[in-house]
């Protein structure tokens, strides 16, 4: 991943984040996968046929009563008519009844034609309702289409404001399974509806390379990775890492069955080889790249099926840096508290009726809730977002409550907006899919491309 700052980073205001009284190192923002997109749309909501035709119609009643108290608004449900006008604001300022009001303004409509548009203006009770002639109106919508071609709708709601989709997320030395498509999907429509609505919009697909899980799969490439054959040879390495994946599992498994009542030596093992990832240490830090590198490769030819595409590909371990200046930030805000066991950890008023959020464990190790914390503010400053959004899986609602409650409370409730989109997940007949027992399908198992294959798989939703 490129280390070169990017045009949007320069002239950042760096003034962003002491603003929120956040005092944090964030990192450089990389150079992205592909050039962000500015906002480069013209039109305004009244430029389209239907708003322009109302807005027209505001001004021709507001000369006609000489009042700014005339608003015209859409027509009441049920009403045969597209727009009306409630003429009982009207009535002090012209000394009229309403129903005077809104029949004599009929009247003059209808004699003079001011918009070859509508069809009839009709009195009703104190309303002017006004009907569009579909003919005119059709061939000014028509002409609309064709010149805006793909462009049509689009509109500068957003126009000078920014969006962040988190999305996809898969982890690193393992396939996209199924569970990943809606992600994708829905991360990538949202983009394209805020970019249609004229916002800049930044897809981050935010990689699972980091934590304790990471640190197991490193040390089961040490115990076993000579063994698997996709790895000796170099052909199908991520294969071969998700073979190795589940082989540590159930090693891990196995162990526990043998002595219930302590901790797996492969499980002790896995946490001091990630240890050596967060200390740095070369041997892991080249096997997290090269791990890395493979999976990116894989998860690149799925994103061109699905037609998906991303800014940046983050993994959680480009925050990992931020960490220390993350929960010094955080305990002298007065954010977080150490429990009786040492772990850092945020406890919520009463009110929000959320449990107790761990950002540190006891033994100094992050989670990742700390690492999305970290990611938050980085995004904050590199982009000044309008809103940041998750597309994450349901289960995951209650996590995200507590993340962003503690941001809310971080930033003093000045930062961005965020927003959680969830979605429901999906069982298995055997059960919750699981990578780790091997109880998973991937997105290119034979007919799950096509229509997702959920009536070939026997996968349940779980709404």
């Amino acid at each position: 991943m490129a280390e070169k700052m990017h045009q949007i980073g320069k002239g950042q205001k760096s003034e962003i984040l002491s603003r929120l009284n956040i005092a944090v190192e964030v990192p450089p923002l990389p150079e992205p996968l592909f050039p962000i997109e500015k906002n480069k749309i013209v039109k305004k909501p009244q430029d389209y046929a239907w708003n322009h035709a109302k807005t027209e119609l505001q001004e021709i009643v507001a000369k006609l009563t000489a009042s700014e108290a005339a608003y015209v608004t859409e027509a009441r449900v049920n009403i045969p008519a597209d727009f009306a006008l409630a003429c009982y604001s009207l009535a002090s300022t012209l000394k009229k009844s309403p129903q005077q009001i809104a029949q004599d303004l009929a009247e003059k409509f209808n004699e003079n034609n001011y918009l070859p548009e509508i069809k009839t203006a009709k009195a009703d009770s104190g309303y002017l309702n006004f009907e569009l002639d579909p003919k005119p109106f059709s061939d000014k919508v028509i002409n609309e289409i064709e010149d805006s071609g793909d462009n049509y709708g689009n509109q500068n709601i957003g126009e000078g404001k920014t969006i962040v989709i988190d999305c996809s997320s898969p982890n690193i030395a393992k396939f996209m399974s199924v569970g990943h498509l809606r992600s994708t999907v829905i991360g990538e429509s949202l983009a394209r509806l805020y970019k249609a609505n004229g916002y800049t919009v930044v897809r981050d697909n935010h990689l699972g390379d980091w934590g304790t899980q990471f640190g197991m799969l490193g040390r089961a490439h040490e115990l076993w990775g000579d063994e698997i054959p996709e790895l000796k040879t170099g052909k199908d390495t991520v294969q071969g890492l998700y073979k190795l994946y589940v082989k540590m599992h159930d090693e891990v498994e196995k162990q526990k069955e043998a002595n219930p009542e302590g901790e797996s030596t492969l499980e002790r093992e896995g946490r001091a080889w990630f240890r050596r990832l967060e200390e740095g240490d070369p041997k892991a830090m080249e096997m997290l790249n090269w791990s890395t590198r493979q999976s990116l490769g894989e998860f690149q030819r799925i994103y061109d099926l699905l037609d998906a595409r991303f800014e940046y590909m983050l993994g959680e371990s480009y925050y990992v840096k931020m960490l220390p200046s993350v929960f010094k930030s955080l305990s002298e805000k007065k954010v977080t508290e150490k429990d009786e066991e040492g772990a850092v950890v945020v406890n919520f008023k009463e009110s929000d009726k959320l449990s107790r959020l761990v950002v540190q464990k006891s033994d100094g190790a992050s989670l990742y809730a700390s690492r999305d914390l970290a990611a938050l503010a980085a995004r904050t400053k590199w982009f000044d977002p309008e809103k940041i959004i998750y597309v994450v899986g349901g289960d995951q609602t209650e996590y995200f409550k507590q993340v962003f409650k503690t941001f809310e409370n971080w930033t003093d409730g000045k930062g961005p907006k965020v927003e959680h989109v969830g979605f429901g997940m999906i069982s298995l007949p055997e059960g919750k899919m699981s990578t780790r027992r091997g109880r998973v399908v991937f997105l290119e198992d034979e007919g799950a491309l096509a229509g997702v294959g959920l009536s070939k798989l026997e996968c349940d939703f779980e709404w």
